[in-house]
């Protein structure tokens, strides 16, 4: 006999002469001590200590360790799986240590007396409210319980007399202690009181111990995929905390250079340095509103073409936009679209796009309904206005604002589609990319992606021509494509398709382009939910070619792939969204560098452009003024060459250059200039409230150091927006999709 047997030979065989006499074998039991007798086996008197009493105070340790710690999710999964459910539902003591428990972790966000937590203070009440409108109910009755269905509304409950006591240091103790002395009665099932041999209860540990073996697998795979989650979130957080770093360097880099230039007498443009500052930090607006003292006119000057925000007399304007020529109409065009690519920040773009809006520029709220001047420019033959309209469409419906504006008038849509479909456009790629860039930005709402879905956009789309296409208008399409899938009609349409789409959406995966991948993947995911696509991708051998590009992708496109392959396993339900939902549209997309690539409207020397054009239609009329002074005129075309050409170019280089009056009247602004610099007090000033007090007062100058350099705009890092169906009430599959995820990433 083993050494490792006889150390446990006693305990086996009181645990067989238990069973035995728990079955009321008697003669069984005789014979079985007997023989043992004869054999000097030894029988102890005990079948020793139960397991579930061990297990009992396993699962206590944990909820107690949950408590501690305030992990109020892993509290009560715990609670629920393991508390004997009649105690939970007969028992008041439990019902009201529950309420209690409940309540401990809706005010644990708010003990850290230092610093709350909004969002985890906000959160825990909300749990804490679901719980008094389900469970916590049927104690609505109990006078002591009573107050604490208030505590949701209360903002502050550590500072009112009725909820004091739940912040006191002997609250908690307190509570752990009734929860302690509960647990090894409560977590009792209903036949523990009756003793059972140990010889059952070992077999039925047998399927226990394979069922806790479990529950800590799922655990850990919960707490790793909360980890990768906050990884995530970390990720992202370091990156934004990178790039304000690098915004930071470059602001501190500008006003080193203008501090070494100053303290070196070299001439110092305070204006300019703040605007180039301004472009990486736009709250940098607020420091240059507050200074004090006031502008020279030359200042003065410059500050007003900086500004680019004056307002226009839009009657006139959109009178010349009717009857001038077309080559004038095309200048104003690329004008009025700089206000909006080329202007300092987000802020005076919007306040130019509300201009246009209120002021009706293109005429889609007019009583006569009929786009006049919209007609004119799209069946204009001249190619630079039509290039010169289709560039500011697109810049124009890059704004929320814009989008509203344009589909107000669903006869704007039709006249774009029929464009679309006609042969002209084969003879204008860029006006055709501008066009489906238009689209793409106009599909984010769901009114349009009805109307263009009856268009039959989706049929003109599906054939997805890369060969004939820019990056810029391939990107578009598949993005539109991909709103229009979202659209019930529009994935219903996709269903006669499926030849095209297969095809075409295939070769595009070839491509492994990083930009269209996950449009490509979400279009794939909506239409191969239909039967009759997925049963045509199978027999075009769709999944094996998924595999083959899912072998060299990694992250989360190889999730997105695998979630589509699981379609053709799985008889996955994917509902629609109501078309009557409400629009998400709530934020501006980026402006892409393509709105203003490679234009070929270009002024002659003695042709305004920009916002020198634009000056002729200000309100104000300041203008004229200005013009009745040659001195002040050549003046203001000097400063506005130098501050705006700073901002990308806003005014043609050729303007002044090309001016001879222009050249003599910089160089006798240059001649009167003091020998010796004067102090320049609002410059030393907002230096100082910037970097702090120098010690040399700035002086006054027109020019920027030539090591400062200023971007015209920094377009959002974000990839144009799509519904999101991830959050649609009607979506049955309940674990995350890699496809979901996608989706919502698309909008962040």
């Amino acid at each position: 006999m083993s050494g490792s047997l006889s150390s446990v030979e006693g305990e086996l065989n009181a645990v067989i002469k238990e069973y035995l006499e728990y079955s009321k074998l008697r003669r069984t039991l005789a014979a079985f001590e007997e023989e043992c007798q004869k054999l000097g086996k030894p029988i102890q008197e005990q079948a020793g200590g139960s397991r579930k009493d061990e297990r009992i105070q396993k699962i206590k340790n944990e909820l107690l360790d949950h408590f501690d710690n305030g992990r109020r999710t892993e509290f009560f999964s715990e609670w629920e799986t393991h508390l004997n459910p009649e105690v939970r539902e007969s028992s008041l003591f439990c019902q009201k240590l529950e309420f209690r428990l409940q309540i401990h972790f809706a005010v644990l966000p708010m003990r850290k007396v230092d610093h709350w937590c909004k969002e985890e203070v906000e959160e825990a009440m909300l749990h804490f409210h679901y719980y008094l409108e389900s469970r916590g109910s049927a104690l609505s009755d109990c006078s002591e319980l009573l107050p604490y269905y208030a505590l949701p509304y209360v903002p502050r409950p550590s500072t009112h007399p009725t909820f004091a006591q739940l912040f006191q240091e002997s609250w908690v103790p307190n509570l752990r202690k009734k929860l302690d002395v509960f647990l090894f009665e409560g977590l009792k099932s209903k036949d523990d009181a009756a003793q059972e041999p140990r010889l059952i209860e070992l077999y039925h540990n047998r399927d226990l111990d394979l069922q806790d073996a479990r529950k800590e697998l799922q655990y850990l795979e919960r707490h790793i995929e909360e980890s990768e989650k906050r990884s995530v979130l970390h990720a992202k957080k370091c990156e934004k905390l990178q790039e304000e770093c690098r915004q930071l360097m470059a602001v501190a880099s500008l006003l080193v250079t203008a501090l070494e230039n100053a303290v070196k007498g070299n001439l110092v443009d305070m204006d300019c340095v703040l605007s180039a500052c301004t472009t990486h930090l736009p709250d940098l607006d607020r420091l240059r509103s507050e200074s004090p003292g006031f502008l020279s006119a030359k200042q003065h000057l410059t500050a007003k073409s900086m500004q680019v925000s004056e307002k226009l007399d839009l009657t006139k304007l959109k009178q010349d936009l009717r009857n001038s020529d077309e080559r004038k109409k095309a200048l104003l065009l690329q004008a009025l679209r700089w206000r909006l690519t080329k202007a300092g920040n987000w802020h005076k773009r919007e306040a130019a796009i509300l201009e246009f809006v209120n002021g009706d520029l293109l005429d889609c709220q007019s009583t006569t309904n009929d786009l006049v001047v919209i007609q004119q420019f799209i069946n204009s033959k001249n190619s630079l206005l039509l290039e010169s309209f289709t560039r500011f469409l697109n810049a124009f419906s890059s704004f929320v604002l814009g989008r509203q504006y344009l589909t107000s008038n669903p006869k704007l849509l039709k006249i774009l589609v029929e464009f679309l479909l006609s042969d002209e456009r084969k003879e204008e790629p860029i006006v055709l990319d501008m066009i489906l860039g238009t689209l793409k930005k106009l599909s984010i709402r769901r009114s349009s992606q009805a109307l263009l879905v009856e268009s039959g956009i989706v049929e003109w789309l599906a054939p997805l021509k890369t060969s004939k296409m820019s990056d810029y208008g391939l990107h578009s399409s598949v993005t539109l494509l991909f709103n229009l899938s979202l659209c019930p009609a529009g994935k219903k349409r996709c269903e006669p398709l499926k030849v095209e789409l297969i095809s075409g959406l295939g070769k595009l995966l070839q491509l492994q382009d990083s930009k269209i991948s996950p449009y490509v993947n979400g279009i794939l995911y909506r239409i191969l939910s239909i039967p009759s696509v997925r049963e045509y991708a199978k027999d075009q051998s769709l999944p094996s070619a998924l595999k083959k590009v899912m072998a060299k992708t990694e992250g989360e496109p190889k999730k997105q792939l695998e979630t589509i392959l699981e379609l053709f396993v799985t008889d996955v339900q994917i509902e629609d969204g109501s078309s009557d939902e409400e629009d998400e549209d709530q934020e501006n997309d980026n402006l892409e560098p393509e709105i203003d690539a490679d234009d070929k409207v270009s002024s002659e020397s003695t042709e305004l452009n920009g916002e020198r054009l634009l000056e002729a239609y200000y309100e104000n009329q300041q203008t004229g003024q200005a013009q009745s002074n040659p001195f002040l005129s050549h003046s203001k075309g000097v400063s506005e060459g130098t501050a705006l050409g700073s901002i990308e170019e806003v005014h043609s280089a050729d303007t002044t250059s090309d001016n001879p009056s222009a050249k003599l009247s910089s160089s006798s602004l240059h001649s009167e200039l003091p020998v010796t610099p004067k102090l320049d007090m609002e410059a030393t000033q907002l230096v100082r409230k910037i970097v702090g007090s120098p010690q040399t007062p700035l002086v006054e100058a027109a020019a920027v150091p030539e090591s400062v350099t200023i971007k015209g705009f920094n377009s959002r890092p974000k990839i144009p927006r799509t519904p999101e169906p991830t959050d649609s009430p009607h979506m049955r599959r309940r674990r995350s999709s890699p496809l979901r995820a996608m989706m919502v990433q698309c909008n962040n």
